[in-house]
């Protein structure tokens, strides 16, 4: 064993060893050269059924329970592995790889030399000075394997137009995050009796999807049409698609009776590039710097300008996520609460970086706003409240400020959701479990899913509460009408005219999908040379798209219509196809007059029922963050795109200005502020992938986050001050070596390494808490939560209304045009 060169022992420390080695495989090598050796170890320990009844508890607040089979091989392939090295460094030091890996993880730790000296002794690790060593190693192939890409792409510069060899030039982007850092010189007037300095860990990532063959040229922020920026009909149609496919995920997952569609329904939504974004993506950390400011550009202030391809002295442009502010994310987590945080320096020039969205940051803005807006203290004995939900089911308390437990926030929203969606299911199909069998559940494999898919459409029809799409349309006319002209006419964003006729009446496309909605009467009569009065189409755009703006299938299907009794005062689609309603539904809809839903035929009068209210409410705002998850982590460059367009109304509407401008500076640049390249890069390589799995992505700014959440909590769990030498050595240290050294030493996995937080983020549409889910309904059932009850409220919300009209439109398009006027003077500093 010691003379062979490939043995697992005697490989190198470096980021490829580390991630390839294996107990397992290294055990089935040692008993190929020593059988008997091993036989003999292995004799020397407990038979495995004996170990199994011993129990575990890998992570704080779980239960203790039994070992598995495959963990305690995996515990018996580790230990005998760690008494083979044991001779075999003592016969060879070059058969030191574990003994290295195990003492850069303590390194990493923080141990003190005593310790060191100590386990040196007995062999099983390095000396600290050589622990140093491998890491400032590991540091010096980090930089290396950044400059590579950065060479790669200049030296292939000049044969960009004419070979193919300059599209494999590697594409990579940077991200950062700030932490404030107690140093080791002694203040009293500080906290804690310690200075304190702000340290920036920086990483590189490889790009996966490669744009290095565009060249399209960007053009004015101005000329950019704000109905492009602005979300249309289409944009929610879109993400109706994807909520959709998650309700039917949950339904099928949920009610045990459903076996067939389970296997069926579509995991996985494919897009262009989905085999890409399977790949695991390569993350090196570049180590820690304390910012400068004072330097003239952010790629200097952050030492990254190294690592920037330069061509005739301009810079190649390079995506970045990170805050560039001299605070902390942490420190603004109060600001970005008061719903304004401060602007950016503006005089700190960009230069080759292209400042990138903090996804992640604004995900969990939303999150926050949900639990603001539907979790009070006034309702915790209010069944079917979020606060009831949180003491009925033991939920982690969680602050709605703290981004430290985010994990928590999402888990208990999933949770949330996957009930809800769970009971409206059982409650539809009139079961007395999720254990039930539904009565119309058809046999057929195709009628099933038909099925299914119409269960979920009913209730997205139910809960589907987006913004006014008029108010949209009239922001964007003001943005569109510029500045200085909305403020002098009266904007109309209706019609072809785009012209107020006063008394004249308003006739609406049929098309469900019509970026014009209303049209005068008589421009439409001259436009088209047909009949508004009948089926009415503005264009043959809208005729040809086969959708209909009347019934809850939105569909020209044609064929007899019914109208609903509270006819243009009806709560939902006023008109239907004869054929679209249910059986029961056609058999009432013989009298006269028919109501189309509870809500029409018992709410007339106007009253309303605040508790359904609030329950479309708390399923509309979870499906939104699920198949925003769902897109983040399928890498769906287009969805992703078309939340940042919807969150730019939420956000005008909730006054979070500074995310805001940061939403209107990516859609602008992705509708051709930027360059071609830049704009593909924006949609599409913001996420990374280090499981290396279907629906594994993360945002940049969240990974970053994780992969130094580790160092976070060495400091806020008091252990004292930093040298330098610390910082970087623990910076050189995160991400993906922290990933693979946490492999090698924890059983049943670090509960707090970022493997664990990836495994607990990209499980969107998979609740992990089935069990309660069937509890959840079996309490809930009879509470009758998504039925129309008029006077019905929960205490702490007496009237409550989802919000979906837009805060002053006409204001939001101006300040449209005001930002992309800005993008325009300020184009040298962001490009």
């Amino acid at each position: 064993m010691v003379n062979d060169l490939e043995g697992p022992f005697r490989k190198t420390f470096s980021p490829e060893n580390l991630s390839a080695f294996s107990w397992d495989k290294t055990t089935s090598w040692a008993e190929d050269k020593a059988p008997l050796t091993v036989a003999c170890l292995r004799s020397m320990f407990p038979p495995a059924k004996k170990i199994q009844k011993l129990t575990v508890n890998y992570s704080p607040g779980n239960k203790p329970r039994r070992m598995t089979e495959e963990e305690v091989k995996q515990m018996l392939d580790r230990r005998i592995s760690l008494l083979l090295s044991v001779p075999l460094y003592t016969s060879s030091l070059r058969s030191c790889f574990l003994q290295t890996a195990f003492s850069v993880e303590m390194l990493r730790h923080r141990c003190p030399a005593k310790l060191f000296t100590l386990t040196n002794s007995l062999g099983l690790s390095q000396s600290k000075t050589s622990a140093r060593i491998h890491v400032r190693k590991l540091a010096e192939d980090h930089e290396r394997t950044v400059k590579q890409w950065r060479d790669e792409i200049q030296t292939t510069r000049t044969t960009q137009y004419v070979s193919e060899d300059s599209k494999k030039a590697a594409a990579y982007t940077f991200s950062w995050g700030k932490v404030r850092v107690p140093s080791v010189s002694r203040s009293e007037s500080t906290e804690r009796g310690y200075s304190f300095a702000t340290w920036v860990f920086r990483f590189a990532h490889q790009a996966r999807v490669n744009f290095r063959n565009l060249h399209g040229p960007p053009i004015k922020a101005v000329e950019v049409s704000p109905y492009s920026i602005l979300p249309s009909k289409q944009t929610y149609e879109s993400i109706r698609r994807r909520m959709k496919m998650l309700v039917m995920r949950i339904i099928a997952d949920n009610l045990s009776a459903l076996k067939g569609p389970r296997g069926r329904v579509v995991r996985h939504i494919p897009h262009k590039y989905s085999s890409l974004m399977k790949e695991q993506s390569t993350t090196v950390s570049l180590g820690a710097v304390i910012p400068n400011l004072a330097e003239e550009s952010v790629s200097a202030a952050f030492g990254l300008k190294d690592f920037l391809p330069e061509f005739s002295g301009t810079p190649h442009h390079i995506l970045c996520c990170g805050d560039v502010l001299g605070t902390d994310r942490n420190e603004q987590s109060n600001r970005t609460q008061n719903k304004e945080t401060p602007n950016q320096n503006a005089e700190l020039k960009f230069d080759g970086l292209v400042e990138a969205p903090p996804e992640f940051q604004n995900e969990h803005l939303f999150h926050e706003e949900m639990i603001k807006m539907l979790l009070s203290e006034k309702n915790e004995n209010a069944r079917g409240t979020l606060h009831h939900i949180v003491s009925l089911f033991h939920f982690k308390t969680f602050n709605n400020t703290a981004k430290d437990y985010f994990l928590n926030i999402w888990d208990f929203i999933t949770f949330v959701t996957t009930a809800y969606v769970t009971l409206f299911a059982v409650t539809a199909c009139g079961l007395d479990s999720v254990d039930q069998r539904p009565s119309d559940f058809p046999p057929q494999a195709s009628a099933q899913m038909d099925w299914l898919s119409d269960l979920a459409h009913r209730l997205l029809d139910l809960v589907w509460m987006p913004p006014s799409q008029e108010d949209i349309i009239m922001a964007a006319a003001a943005a569109a009408a510029g500045q200085s002209d909305g403020d002098q006419r009266k904007i109309f964003p209706f019609c072809y005219c785009r012209e107020e006729k006063p008394g004249e009446r308003l006739v609406r496309c049929c098309s469900n999908l019509c970026p014009g909605i209303w049209f005068h009467e008589g421009c439409a009569r001259a436009r088209t040379l047909s009949d508004p009065d009948e089926d009415w189409f503005c264009g043959t755009d809208c005729s040809s798209d086969g959708t209909y703006v009347y019934c809850h299938c939105k569909e020209q299907r044609g064929g007899q219509m019914v109208q609903c009794g509270l006819m243009e005062r009806c709560r939902k689609h006023e008109w239907y196809h004869r054929a679209c309603l249910t059986a029961e539904q056609q058999i009432s809809a013989q009298q006269t007059p028919w109501f189309c839903s509870e809500s029409c035929s018992m709410g007339g009068c106007g009253e309303e029922d605040f508790l359904l209210n609030y329950t479309r409410a708390v399923v509309w705002e979870g499906l939104n963050h699920m198949a925003r998850r769902d897109a983040i982590q399928e890498g769906d460059g287009d969805a992703m795109t078309d939340f940042w367009r919807t969150d730019m109304v939420l956000l005008w509407s909730r006054t979070h200005l500074q995310l805001f401008n940061s939403s209107h500076q990516m859609i602008t640049g992705i509708e051709g502020f930027y360059p071609e390249r830049v704009r593909q890069d924006m949609k599409w390589n913001r996420v990374l992938n280090l499981q290396g799995t279907s629906g594994g992505n993360v945002s940049l700014d969240l990974l970053t986050e994780l992969m130094i959440n580790e160092f976070k909590g060495g400091i806020e769990f008091g252990k004292g001050s930093f040298t330098s030498q610390q910082v970087e050595q623990s910076s050189q240290l995160a991400g993906a070596e922290a990933k693979h050294l946490d492999r090698l030493f924890f059983t049943g996995g670090n509960p707090l390494n970022l493997s664990s937080c990836l495994h607990r983020l990209t499980t969107s549409s998979s609740c992990k808490r089935t069990a309660e889910v069937s509890r959840f309904v079996e309490e809930f059932k009879k509470d009758e939560l998504f039925s129309f009850k008029p006077g019905r409220k929960h205490p702490g919300f007496e009237k409550f209304i989802y919000p979906q009209r837009v805060r002053n439109p006409k204001k939001m398009g101006r300040s449209v045009r005001s930002l992309s006027e800005e993008l325009d003077r300020r184009r040298d500093k962001i490009l």
